[in-house]
């Protein structure tokens, strides 16, 4: 599982001050030989230990650093990369190449999507909304990836994992008030 490489107490003061929309003043408090500057429209916590934390107010962005590693806030996608070089991005767009399969026909983007990885490999999730009834939307991925290892219909949903898919497919099915919610999962191990 990854793990943050901030402790939530340093990301608690910066995070607030960038939904804040708050510039810097002397009256933050930074903690055991902390620091505080500002230059323009971009101001700087630095932590005892090195740490630092770096909100651009001008474009929104936030940019946090420890020995463990980096968080960077933009554009409503968070990145976190840990010192080891896993990787985790919540928010912004997954590609069909980043997938590994096709999204469904005609589907529109949803929220939740994400791409993480680490040296044991990749995960990627996108969420898609259609229409369709989950067993056209199942039909259509075992065209794409064959029989899968597993097929579960739900009272309203569906579920299939193809665990011999390269890459590895799960993908989960709910459908309400006319909408289908489609959940696809990829991973994918070091070759």
């Amino acid at each position: 599982m990854f793990k943050s490489p901030l402790p939530p107490s340093f990301i608690a003061i910066p995070l607030t001050l960038l939904v804040a929309g708050l510039g810097c003043t002397p009256a933050i408090p930074v903690g055991n030989g902390g620091t505080v500057s500002q230059n323009g429209n971009q101001t700087t916590v630095t932590g005892a230990d090195g740490s630092k934390v770096t909100i651009d107010q001008g474009s929104q962005q936030m940019h946090m650093q420890s020995a463990n590693g980096v968080v960077d806030m933009k554009g409503g996608v968070v990145t976190e990369t840990d010192n080891k070089g896993n990787s985790s991005q919540f928010g912004g767009d997954v590609t069909e190449a980043d997938l590994g399969y096709p999204f469904y026909p005609g589907s529109l983007a949803g929220t939740g999507s994400m791409k993480a990885s680490s040296p044991q490999g990749k995960t990627t999730v996108s969420v898609r909304t259609t229409t369709d009834s989950p067993a056209q939307v199942v039909a259509f991925y075992k065209s794409k990836a064959g029989n899968p290892s597993t097929e579960t219909t739900l009272p309203n949903g569906a579920a299939a994992v193809w665990d011999k898919a390269s890459p590895k497919l799960n993908l989960i099915i709910s459908q309400s008030d006319g909408k289908t919610m489609i959940d696809v999962t990829t991973t994918t191990s070091p070759k």
